[in-house]
């Protein structure tokens, strides 16, 4: 019966053996990969605003013919309106030159 103790005790022993070497390779592991990462993430950093730099001429000649497209497309939009601004214009012009004196005071001179 004391073997089975004695085994239970071992197997415990070897566990926490085992688990105590699988923690410090992963710590060793760890900082040796540590340099490398560093240098992957500054690299990254870098390959990101070059990318950012490159691409500026790309999104500004796309702004402006966005913007372009997008000012022709709302002037023919607009088209079916142009009647009745006309319309207004011509009745703003008839009626402005018709108004009367806003006052009847005269200056005495």
């Amino acid at each position: 019966m004391i073997e089975l103790f004695v085994l239970g005790a071992l197997l415990l022993a070897l566990v926490v053996v085992g688990s105590v070497l699988a923690v410090v390779g992963s710590v060793i592991g760890a900082v040796i990969a540590l340099p490398f990462r560093l240098v992957g993430w500054l690299l990254g950093g870098l390959g990101m605003l070059l990318a950012f730099v490159l691409s500026i001429p790309a999104l500004l000649i796309g702004g402006v013919v966005g913007g372009g497209v997008l000012l022709l497309v709302g002037g023919v939009l607009m088209l079916p309106l142009l009647p009745f601004v006309l319309l207004g214009w011509l009745v703003w012009k008839l009626l402005a030159g018709k108004a009367g004196p806003t006052s009847n005071a005269r200056v005495v001179g």
